[in-house]
């Protein structure tokens, strides 16, 4: 989320650090989440994973709204993903096929907190700090394990 721009969106940013430091030179790549969270490209650059997160304690604050009704009663804990699409010749990329990565609330044991922070390794990997720990996913969402974190993440 800006503070430019009142949508929750995710937001292509140009490479250049002269363009990129002007807000009018980026561009708006999704605007369906409900609190955009982090952001993250697979090491080959094809995959972009998006976390949305929600909690109902939330839902009084005046300056949150949300884009989707499902989130405001209970909590939303969610990893998307998208497949990357560059243009070489327009010099734009897009985000489509807009899927689920993981939703950290339908596991067989939900996670605690939200994925707050999220990182890849070279094998393409997930990791995405959540409450106690980091937990684990492979590239097909399938969840690997968790990391104990001593006082959470």
């Amino acid at each position: 989320r800006t503070t430019f721009h009142a949508s929750k969106a995710v937001w292509g940013v140009p490479a250049d650090p002269e363009k990129a430091a002007h807000a009018a030179s980026w561009a708006m790549l999704n605007e369906c989440h409900d609190q955009p969270n982090g952001v993250l490209l697979s090491p080959d650059e094809r995959v972009a994973y998006v976390t949305d997160v929600w909690s109902g304690k939330w839902h009084n604050n005046p300056d949150v709204q949300l884009r989707n009704a499902a989130g405001a009663g209970g909590e939303q804990s969610r990893i998307h993903a998208f497949d990357v699409v560059h243009d070489a010749a327009q010099g734009t990329v897009a985000l489509a096929n807009a899927r689920t990565f993981v939703d950290l609330r339908e596991e067989p044991k939900p996670a605690e907190g939200y994925p707050d922070g999220i990182k890849c390794d070279e094998h393409g990997n997930v990791y995405a700090g959540c409450g106690g720990g980091v937990r684990v996913y492979a590239p097909s969402g399938h969840f690997l394990g968790r990391i104990a974190v001593k006082g959470g993440v």
